[in-house]
């Protein structure tokens, strides 16, 4: 098992209005349809009517904002969630096809709002205590460098520990750009316990949160990943997340000038090897087929996955 892996776990990407929700689903997805996409009554800010992809046991794969409010450009608005892009048994979409849904959204020529990219280290090379120590209030100063932890209106925007296992660097509020630490094996909000969601071994994520400007800024990521056929210049995934991550955040050697300082040696090898990191799913094994009273996904085989969730009809 690769022991330092990149991916995206979130993204929300805006279509021109002109697109249908079905034209949407079958440029990104495999295996589903616009009709997988039931109306909600929880209403999205700014728009008035939401469609949600479900499993069965209702967990949100995926959201479909449309009919907008604003005065400044409407767009629909489509939420991937960080279910669908894991690996976890309770995703019902895996494994998504994620070339698709990347080069898919190049197609159509869609703007990304919100994204978050990450570095999962399960090799033991994350010194942990040290992190803790050099987060501290009198500390952090010196060995963090970010473009989220400058002073805000005269005060310092502090590391933020929560729950005893993460650490957020940046401003509070999901629509501020931040940078979480933390020890997914012991976080209750990954629901590590439940039957088939493995994660039975140590395991560190860095997530880099983007939102609004900073996010669109980084609507070329989708150009970068959009891969041509057989086109070896492209960047891997991982070269794309290290370079938005050596960007905006890295842990570093105290010095005089903070833009001068070296990175840390356990970061820098961290980076190295996540760099090689290139795993994007070229294609889907799954295909969802429904019968009446009876929702399930199974292998182009038809052999039942009896270990992941299907779809809500």
């Amino acid at each position: 098992m690769q022991q330092i892996t990149t991916g995206i776990d979130h993204l929300h990407l805006t279509f021109s209005a002109s697109h249908s929700l079905e034209t949407i689903v079958t440029t990104l997805f495999t295996g589903i349809t616009a009709d997988h996409f039931r109306p909600s009554r929880k209403q999205q800010k700014w728009y008035r009517r939401t469609r949600l992809l479900q499993t069965t046991t209702g967990d949100t794969l995926a959201a479909f904002h449309s009919d907008s409010t604003s005065t400044f450009g409407r767009r629909n608005l489509l939420q991937v969630h960080g279910l669908a892009f894991s690996d976890s048994a309770l995703n019902a979409l895996r494994p998504l096809n994620l070339q698709k849904l990347i080069d898919g959204a190049v197609e159509l020529d869609a703007h990304v709002s919100e994204i978050d990219v990450y570095i999962d280290d399960r090799s033991g090379l994350t010194p942990v205590n040290q992190i803790y120590e050099q987060s501290l209030p009198h500390t952090y100063r010196d060995y963090i460098r970010s473009t989220f932890t400058k002073d805000h209106q005269g005060k310092p925007t502090l590391p933020d520990f929560y729950g005893g296992s993460s650490i957020y660097y940046g401003r509070r509020g999901r629509n501020f750009c931040k940078v979480l630490f933390y020890q997914k094996d012991l976080c209750p909000r990954q629901r590590v316990y439940e039957t088939g969601n493995r994660l039975k071994s140590p395991w560190i994520r860095y997530e880099l949160k983007l939102r609004k400007g900073s996010a669109k800024k980084e609507t070329d990521l989708l150009m970068k990943l959009s891969i041509p056929e057989f086109d070896a210049e492209t960047p891997r995934l991982g070269e794309v997340v290290v370079d938005l991550f050596q960007r905006h955040f890295s842990y570093v050697v105290p010095g005089p000038r903070s833009s001068r300082r070296k990175l840390q040696s356990w970061w820098s090898e961290l980076l190295k090897r996540a760099a090689l990191y290139n795993h994007i799913p070229l294609s889907d094994h799954t295909s969802c087929y429904h019968r009446p009273g009876i929702s399930s996904l199974r292998t182009l085989d038809g052999n039942p996955q009896t270990d992941t969730l299907a779809f809500c009809l």
